[in-house]
């Protein structure tokens, strides 16, 4: 069923072919044109370019109010079944879905007047250019006079736009020419032919309505907004250069797109003010000062709201920076690797008593200072036996640590460890607006600091030490903890195992950027062989780990700190050996003086 609304909210539906009119309206140039055959001409317009292409739904945009002619618009398309709406509104039409729901419709709209109808109705859409999202939608100009020429009318629609453009024909009367709008990426736009209509064959077209977008900007500047941030883009003030896994993405896509860029720097992310404006990088996104920002950000809904974001670039998750887990240092961690039930620690104590009492001895010895003797031989053979079955195992043991904090239930029962991230992120809203009972109770203790403080060396002194754990997104818990890593010596800090949240990166761009969609679609298919995350992996390297293939909790072979226990063991042994040795000596020279005495 198809339907006519209008400013004064009259209808019409199939059903209904007039339309009421309770009052005199002011004629208007439009409503003429709309008269008898004028009003089939304008259905078969409209039936004729839904057909071309595959589209079975339209708004009509015009200027004042029609009304003659209107019912025969409207029966030629409820016979196609064709959805049909009029809107001679303006204000009304660009704002009655509001802000989020109508930049989000994929709709089609035609625009019919004449020339300085249509150019009145274009200005008026780009005051209210957030509002309609020109990369989804699609529009058709039916302009009824040659008053403005054609490359004004493109001159007047916005960049990358998906627009067709219908107009008298200046060399045959009664043919109609249809052009289509052409956005190069060097920041024009102009109209080429791609087909014609009449009254008799309809519309004809030759060649592709919606021809691709180029993949070339042409060597056009670019102005992007950046913020100081290691490891993703940053200045280095000693070299003056950029450098950051998103400067070497940028450089990728340069050399594809053919663009240059212009750096504009800032101090912050940007958060909504109380007069409803933003400040920082998004607020010049709004403001469409810069172009778009190659920037980790994370997309939340109130940015969403104002801004657009490109396809996902690489993978953020949040995750817990904490003190690495230290081994345990204890003077019998030999022996804990047996037990007394073990079979092993039983064939020891089982083939010592064997050697030494079963085949060396016919019968248990009666002096005293023997048994002595054959105990302290026993103790030096079963010493000697563990340490060497230790030896071995310790090869193939997993070392012992301290218990390292891999999720967030970790930390949430941790209370000797106080969890901290960076103030007004959205690692902090997370956290204190989160359902989770870990959540809540990490919540109680949560401390935020500014940026400034946490890349300092006094917090990530505290980090290594076990006063704080870090809780932000990977490029910004880890990432900063690379800088207070220690080349060479084991690593201070250990990354969770499980991620907190997930969270995956963007790029931001303007509302109905011209150059949103060729950067997204580059990105997406650089994402999709694997070289975005090639390109950050080298970035996020910590130079512990690369300096001798150490890792926080890794198998290894039998070090220093493991094989300590080892002196420890034999020392007691020889300790008591020769405890017993000294006993012997003792109790034989009291046996003499006794003798002696006798």
């Amino acid at each position: 069923m198809g339907s006519c609304t209008g400013s004064d909210s009259k209808s019409l539906t199939c059903n209904q072919l007039s339309v009421p009119i309770s009052s005199p309206r002011p004629r208007h140039p439009i409503a003429t044109e709309l008269r008898g055959d004028t009003g089939v001409r304008l259905g078969q317009f409209i039936i004729d370019i839904l057909v071309a292409t595959d589209h079975v739904d339209i708004h009509l945009v015009t200027r004042g109010s029609i009304v003659e002619g209107l019912d025969k618009v409207t029966a030629m398309l409820c016979e196609r079944y064709i959805q049909f709406e009029v809107w001679v509104d303006l204000h009304k039409f660009l704002t009655h879905l509001g802000p989020t729901e109508g930049y989000l419709s994929a709709d089609q709209f035609l625009v019919y007047g004449t020339s300085s109808d249509v150019l009145h109705i274009i200005r008026e859409r780009r005051n209210f250019m957030d509002v309609i999202n020109i990369g989804i939608t699609t529009w058709y100009y039916v302009v009824l006079d040659n008053e403005a020429t054609t490359q004004e009318l493109a001159d007047a629609l916005e960049e990358s736009s998906i627009a067709i453009l219908l107009r008298p024909s200046t060399h045959s009367e009664g043919t109609w020419v249809a052009f289509t709008l052409i956005s190069p990426g060097d920041g024009t736009t102009h109209f080429t032919t791609v087909g014609r209509w009449t009254e008799r064959d309809g519309l004809v077209v030759r060649g592709v309505v919606f021809p691709p977008r180029s993949h070339s900007f042409h060597g056009r500047t670019l102005t992007i907004g950046v913020i100081n941030k290691r490891r993703v883009l940053q200045e280095n003030k000693d070299t003056g250069m950029v450098e950051g896994y998103s400067i070497d993405i940028l450089r990728v896509l340069q050399d594809s797109l053919n663009f240059t860029v212009s750096l504009r720097w800032f101090d912050t992310w940007g958060e909504e003010t109380g007069n409803g404006s933003w400040d920082g990088v998004i607020g010049a996104l709004i403001r469409k000062e810069i172009h778009f920002s190659p920037m980790d950000f994370t997309p939340t809904k109130e940015s969403r709201a104002v801004i657009d974001f490109s396809d996902w670039v690489s993978e953020d998750p949040v995750i817990i920076t904490s003190a690495a887990p230290q081994p345990h240092v204890r003077p019998f961690l030999l022996l804990e690797i047996y037990s007394l039930e073990l079979p092993s620690i039983r064939a020891s104590l089982y083939n010592a008593s064997k050697t030494i009492v079963s085949q060396c001895l016919k019968k248990l010895p009666e002096p005293f200072s023997v048994r002595v003797f054959l105990f302290h031989v026993w103790i030096v053979s079963l010493v000697i036996d563990m340490a060497y079955q230790g030896h071995i195992t310790a090869f193939i043991a997993i070392p012992r640590f301290t218990p390292a904090i891999d999720h967030h239930e970790h930390l949430s029962q941790n209370r000797s460890v106080t969890p901290v991230t960076e103030l007004s992120s959205t690692t902090q809203t997370m956290i204190t607006e989160s359902d989770r009972v870990s959540f809540q109770a990490m919540s109680e203790r949560l401390e935020a600091f500014d940026g400034a403080f946490l890349e300092s060396k006094t917090f990530f002194d505290g980090v290594a030490s076990g006063r704080w754990a870090y809780v932000d997104t990977l490029s910004s818990a880890f990432g900063r903890s690379l800088d207070h890593e220690i080349e060479g010596q084991r690593c201070r800090f250990y990354r969770s195992r499980q991620s907190v949240a997930g969270g995956l990166d963007a790029w931001p761009f303007p509302r109905n950027s011209p150059v949103h969609g060729r950067i997204s679609q580059s990105l997406k298919s650089l994402r999709f062989y694997g070289l975005l995350e090639h390109i950050k992996s080298r970035f996020y390297v910590s130079r512990c780990l690369a300096a001798h293939g150490l890792r926080t909790r890794e198998q290894g072979k039998m070090n220093l700190v493991m094989t300590q226990s080892c002196f420890y063991v034999l020392l007691f042994g020889f300790g008591l050996s020769a405890l017993s040795l000294v006993l012997e000596v003792l109790l034989a020279l009291c046996s003499s003086c006794d003798l002696v005495r006798l």
